[in-house]
């Protein structure tokens, strides 16, 4: 190979490096069982629901694609979190990689049969963050059903987002009413706050100065859908 293929090579590999989506929220809780390392439900007395949080390490280029979680309710639904490539079916002339949440209801349509996406990481060095959540009559710390999933994705990052402001993804999906919604939030950045607002290796641990409470700009719905 050649030194002028070579460098169209290696800035090839640094370009897909480059757009992969980082992080979701990590516990620092060690157990043997992965979803228990992972997955923490609590009983929510505002609610009366368990809810659930959503976790995972952070993943990059190097992170081999496929299914990280399984999380189930007694009714059978189950939540899938993938660490995933998009390419030309997503509309995506390079590959990106990223988390993506999916839903599956082996009782409801063809869709949800088959796996819906419900919540993905937008940003290359994005944070997300996940929550389920659905009653748990029979006490045995595992939804019933699942009521209500939201999944949170923030640009942490160089402000790849709209340039100047704080980007902030909310994906939410009720499956009993079918109803799936993505909201874009923008902030102004807290005075100070320089992005990237957290380390590229930690890219969920927020700098002192860039610490919420934030000042809202815009709030856009941008998709509302049933599958």
């Amino acid at each position: 190979m050649n030194t002028t293929k070579f460098l169209l090579f290696f800035c090839s590999v640094l370009c897909l490096f480059l757009i992969s989506c980082a992080s979701t929220g990590k516990k620092t809780e060690k157990c043997t069982e992965i979803n228990r390392k992972y997955v923490d439900c609590f009983y929510d007395t505002e609610s009366e629901n368990l809810k659930c949080h959503i976790s995972f390490d952070q993943s990059n280029f190097f992170t081999l694609p496929g299914k990280k979680l399984t999380m189930m309710a007694d009714s059978g639904e189950r939540l899938e979190l993938w660490w995933t490539i998009d390419w030309l079916r997503r509309g995506y002339f390079f590959p990106r990689w990223r988390f993506a949440l999916m839903y599956f209801n082996p009782d409801g349509t063809e869709l949800q049969k088959e796996g819906v996406r419900i919540g993905e990481c937008r940003f290359r060095e994005g944070c997300n963050h996940g929550v389920y959540k659905g009653p748990d009559k029979n006490k045995n710390n595992i939804p019933d059903f699942i009521t209500e999933i939201v999944w949170d994705n923030w640009d942490y990052g160089d402000d790849e987002g709209v340039a100047g402001y704080l980007d902030h993804y909310q994906h939410i999906y009720k499956p009993h009413e079918n109803y799936y919604e993505v909201t874009h939030y923008l902030y102004f950045y807290p005075e100070k706050c320089i992005p990237p607002i957290s380390p590229r290796r930690e890219v969920c641990k927020i700098s002192d100065e860039c610490k919420p409470p934030y000042v809202i700009k815009e709030k856009r719905l941008i998709e509302s859908k049933s599958f």
